[in-house]
């Protein structure tokens, strides 16, 4: 940090390393890797089978294996929620270190709305946010979930590889804008 600090003011400094260092390759790679650990294991188990599909360990492993796969979707929503929520609190603690208090993104968008800072498309960390919330909660989509394209309200929440790849890139994108306009309204607070 030593050497981003030289001539710049500190928390312009944390911004800065948070936006770029908002990094969900570690996420991406589990979720890529998995899906085809799991795409090699079923190719495998299905030729090792032959025609011994109605057994019932073969039953059983193909059971597992996919039930896994669904269980590592839900992992990536809800690891991709927890680091835009974990990072985005980070820097708005820097910015506003004096009434720091957002526990949940609806008073995040609030507090960002009060500073002036629009132009910020908040749809695609609502759906993850919601979809994080349906995932944690009963499996089902609920009300808020089902404004969202593609959501059928009581239905169990699914297609979470689909909404995982589908979302990915817009939350690099609000994060990064997020973050260049965070750095703007500090430099404007502390200029005054």
């Amino acid at each position: 940090m030593d050497n981003l600090v030289h001539g710049m003011e500190p928390n312009v400094a944390r911004l800065k390393l948070l936006r770029d260092g908002f990094n969900k390759d570690a996420m991406d790679q589990f979720f890529y890797r998995f899906q085809r650990y799991v795409a090699n294991a079923n190719a495998t188990l299905l030729d090792n089978l032959g025609t011994d599909l109605g057994s019932r360990d073969a039953t059983d492993d193909l059971y597992f294996i996919n039930t896994s796969l669904n269980l590592s979707y839900e992992l990536a929503i809800v690891g991709l929620y927890k680091k835009i929520e974990t990072e985005t609190n980070r820097a708005l603690k820097v910015v506003f270190p004096e009434d720091y208090a957002p526990k949940n993104f609806k008073k995040v968008k609030e507090k960002l709305a009060a500073a002036d800072i629009s132009g910020l498309n908040f749809a695609a960390v609502d759906e993850l946010r919601w979809i994080n919330n349906c995932i944690k909660h009963r499996g089902i989509v609920n009300d808020d979930l089902a404004q969202f394209e593609g959501w059928e309200k009581g239905a169990a929440v699914s297609g979470l590889d689909i909404a995982y790849a589908r979302l990915s890139q817009p939350i690099d994108d609000y994060f990064t804008q997020l973050m260049n306009e965070l750095i703007q309204l500090y430099k404007r607070q502390t200029s005054s």
